[in-house]
Formats: C-alpha cells, sequence, structure tokens
C-alpha cells in the first residue's frame, strides 16, 4: 500500500484541474450550471459536517483506509502557497484513478486569495494543458481546473466558503481510461451539495 501513498502525495502536490464537461450553461462563466447525473455510475454518499457539503464518488472507487490517508497527511511536503489537508481519498487501485477532498483553511473567500490560488497551480504544473473557468452550481462558486498531462487528467474543483470552510475536489484520472470515465466524473461533480 505504500505505492499507493507515494502516488497520492504525487498527484495532491503537483497536479491541478478541471474541464467543460457534456452540461449546459449559458456563455456568462458566472451562471448556473447543470449536469447529467447517473447514479448507477456512482458509489456511495460522502459527507462532511464541518465543511457543510456532501457529494457521491464514481463508482470503484472506495474509502482508502485511515492508516493510508494518516500517512498522506504526515507525507505531504509544506507549499508556499496554501496549506491542503486530505479529509478524504478515494482510490481504484487497479486502474490508479483518484478522488480527493482536501480542505484549504488558509484559503479565504477573496478574489485576491482564488487568484494567489489559481497562479499557485500553474506554477507547480510545469508540464501539459491548463484550462481554468468558474462557475455556480448547488449555492456553491466552483472555480475549476483541468491540467491534461502526457499520462493523466486532473480536474481540481476550488470551492471557496467563509469561515475557513474552503475545499477542493480532485478527480485524478489515467489518460487512458479518461473517456470511459468522464461521465462518471460528471455525475460525482453534479452529486455535490451543501449539507447543513
Amino acid at each position: 500500500m505504500k505505492t499507493a501513498t507515494v502516488f497520492l502525495i504525487e498527484f495532491i502536490v503537483i497536479l491541478p484541474l478541471v474541464i467543460t464537461f457534456n452540461c449546459d450553461r449559458s456563455s456568462d462563466h458566472q451562471n448556473e450550471m447543470t449536469f447529467r447525473v447517473d447514479k448507477s455510475l456512482l458509489a456511495e454518499k460522502f459527507v462532511d459536517r464541518e465543511l457543510g457539503f456532501e457529494f457521491i464518488p464514481p463508482k470503484d472507487l472506495l474509502k482508502v483506509p485511515a492508516d493510508v490517508l494518516t500517512d498522506v497527511r504526515d507525507q505531504l511536503p509544506l507549499t508556499d502557497f496554501f496549506q491542503i489537508i486530505p479529509r478524504q481519498v478515494f482510490l481504484a487501485e487497479q486502474s490508479e484513478f483518484v478522488c480527493i477532498i482536501s480542505w484549504l483553511p488558509e484559503l479565504i473567500y477573496s478574489d485576491s486569495s482564488i487568484i494567489s490560488y489559481q497562479r499557485a497551480v500553474k506554477s507547480q504544473t510545469s508540464n501539459g494543458e491548463i484550462r481554468q473557468t468558474s462557475f455556480l452550481y448547488n449555492g456553491f462558486r466552483i472555480y475549476q481546473t483541468l491540467i491534461i498531462s502526457d499520462d493523466v487528467v486532473n480536474f481540481k474543483l476550488l470551492i471557496p466558503q467563509p469561515d475557513k470552510k474552503s475545499f477542493q475536489i480532485d478527480y485524478i484520472i489515467p489518460k487512458n481510461i479518461y473517456i470511459e470515465k468522464i461521465e462518471a466524473i460528471e455525475s460525482s461533480i453534479g452529486s455535490i451539495k451543501r449539507k447543513k
């Protein structure tokens, strides 16, 4: 399981995210986005009451054991940008498809903080194509980054919130199975909701 830990650390630190799905939206990037949700492509619901949201990861992704999550947290290097604390990791070990929920306690809900975050993501990405956009969904303003490298596609969703409750969701998928899994990722993003 050590290799899974190393794999997760590499992707949490190095790769950021997110693309435009098969979804409806107007040309105004701040309008409400809609997603097609196919529940048959989803696993069990994950609820984070502290951060105030719930979502459902793609099917076949399993929660990593608590000791692996602790290992990942302990081995993350400090960055000059924002502290990123993994709260849950879901992994399909055979395919190396990963979904990571992280807390960003230092990220405040302001334009300057978001711009700094986006610059940090770009500066940490040495190769690959990067696309960034933002949209509204289920009461959240979501900043999406898509990173496409030679081997991996990373969808990074930043959800800034007040009161030190900002979080991000990363979907990290080998490029060779990306097309096969895109509907599951879209369905998972479509499952994000506020939780009181």
